[in-house]
């Protein structure tokens, strides 16, 4: 009877190692291929996130300066822009010559250099000049 009982232990551990050993050897099998999908996506986001690609291209961000330049003069006017300058040069003089005889008459009895009070004052009117011309761009 021993013998019997313990042949019926033998077959039912057994029986209970081998769906341990499917069930061991399913989780392994899983294990091995999220393993492999997660290489895989590491693999990828090394290669999006390289600085040859995407955000960090160089030669990406260099072609879209590029674009942007060339519409933004495609959609100017020179023609309106010219005569724009035109009229502001011509402006400019006749107001800067004006600032001068006042600037020479008032300045040649106190003086003093001459040629100063002409930079300073053909400076103010270039900074007039150069922001009515940066704003309309």
């Amino acid at each position: 009877m021993k013998k019997n009982k313990n042949s019926k232990i033998n077959i039912i551990y057994h029986l209970i190692k081998i769906p341990i050993i499917v069930f061991i050897i399913f989780l392994s099998y899983n294990l091995l291929n999220n393993g492999k999908e997660i290489q895989k996506i590491n693999t990828y986001n090394a290669y999006q996130n390289d600085a040859s690609r995407g955000i960090f291209n160089v030669t990406e961000w260099k072609c879209r300066l590029v674009g942007i330049v060339e519409k933004k003069i495609k959609n100017t006017n020179f023609e309106k822009l010219s005569k724009l300058m035109t009229d502001e040069i011509v402006k400019y003089y006749h107001e800067s010559t004006e600032e001068i005889r006042k600037q020479e008459i008032l300045e040649y009895n106190k003086k003093k250099s001459f040629f100063r009070n002409i930079g300073n004052v053909f400076k103010k009117s270039y900074k007039k000049t150069k922001t009515k011309v940066l704003d309309y761009l």
